[in-house]
């Protein structure tokens, strides 16, 4: 059985915004399973980031990466988690 979780985040628009989040998932070992961007309706140009990823976001690694996802995201959220047989 596998665990999986979900975030919804946003970054800065400017260059290398969203790729400094995507390092510092894969810097926690953390695998992702999907990627999905959604425009902000308030603001042109500016888009969510829903991001489903492979792991437990409560072990060490999942609250060091939140952590360090804070420093970059405007806007961070954990969705929700589940299990997959």
């Amino acid at each position: 059985m596998g665990e999986h979780f979900i975030l919804v985040f946003t970054v800065l628009n400017e260059a290398g915004a969203l790729a400094q989040t995507l390092n510092i998932i894969g810097s926690h070992n953390f695998n992702m399973r999907a990627l999905r961007s959604r425009p902000m309706k308030e603001l042109m140009w500016n888009y969510y980031f829903y991001v489903e990823l492979d792991g437990d976001i409560n072990s060490n690694d999942g609250k060091d990466m939140m952590k360090a996802l804070e420093v970059f995201c405007d806007k961070l959220k954990l969705v929700g988690t589940y299990k997959t047989n």
